[in-house]
């Protein structure tokens, strides 16, 4: 399996109500155009607020946590690829991105393509 990997900061000083909302809707849209992407799963995860993420962050001295994370799986790249070729998939983007730009601090976000390994039980 292909996947994207989203690794999500909020615009600064965004609350985060208004992130999560944003987030819910960026999950709908990802989901209505599953189809026109030849998107296979999608997940969405969102970092909890609790002190055991900050004192993980200060016992690693790592950097501050994403505040979400999206996960878009495709069976092979040449899905996506032939899905993006598409005026419809090319559409989808646009609409991916301009949402993408109005709640996430794009500069301090990552993204990243990743190839799903089999686990050793499969």
């Amino acid at each position: 399996m292909i996947k994207l990997v989203q690794c999500i900061h909020a615009k600064p000083d965004m609350p985060a109500a208004t992130f999560r909302a944003a987030w819910r809707q960026y999950g709908e849209l990802l989901e209505g155009l599953r189809d026109v992407l030849g998107i296979k799963e999608i997940e969405l995860t969102t970092t909890l607020s609790v002190e055991a993420n900050v004192t993980l962050m200060l016992n690693r001295a790592t950097a501050k946590p994403f505040d979400a994370m999206a996960e878009i799986w495709w069976e092979r790249a040449n899905i996506l690829e032939d899905a993006l070729e598409t005026p419809e998939g090319q559409a989808a983007v646009a609409r991916l991105n301009t949402l993408q730009e109005e709640f996430m601090d794009l500069p301090r976000c990552v993204f990243f393509f990743a190839f799903q390994e089999a686990s050793a039980d499969s």
